[in-house]
C-alpha cells in the first residue's frame, strides 16, 4: 500500500484495488481528471542521510568493513517516491510500490 508521506494529505494511505488508485481518508481517486502531472524523484536524491548512516553502522556491526559498505550502498528496492501535483494546485510526496507506480504512469499517460 502507497503512502503520502509528506505535503498535502501527509500521512494518509494510497489503495490500490481493481484499477484504481485512491487516497484514503480524502476520497481521491488518482486519475487524469484529478491529476495534473507526477514526477519520480531520482533515488539517490530522495535516499535520507540518517537511514544511509543508521544501515551502514548496523552492517558494520553485523559483518564488518564489507557490512559497513553494504549497508551504506543499500538500495530501497521497489519503493519509487512521486511528487504529485493535483489539478487544485495542492502537492504531496508519495512513496508507491512498483506495481502502483506502474499503474500511475499508465494512467497518466
Amino acid at each position: 500500500m502507497g503512502k503520502i508521506i509528506a505535503g498535502d494529505y501527509e500521512k494518509a494511505d494510497i489503495h490500490f484495488s481493481f484499477g484504481t488508485m485512491t487516497i484514503l481518508r480524502h476520497n481521491i481517486t488518482l486519475n487524469k481528471s484529478t491529476l495534473l502531472n507526477y514526477e519520480r524523484i531520482d533515488e539517490k536524491n530522495s535516499k535520507s542521510v540518517s537511514s544511509t548512516l543508521l544501515r551502514g553502522v548496523a552492517g558494520a556491526v553485523v559483518l564488518g568493513p564489507v557490512g559497513l559498505l553494504a549497508g551504506l550502498t543499500g538500495k530501497n528496492k521497489g519503493k519509487h517516491t512521486v511528487i504529485l501535483t493535483y489539478q487544485n494546485g495542492n502537492q504531496s510526496l508519495a512513496e508507491l510500490n512498483d506495481k502502483e507506480y506502474q499503474h500511475l504512469v499508465k494512467i497518466m499517460f
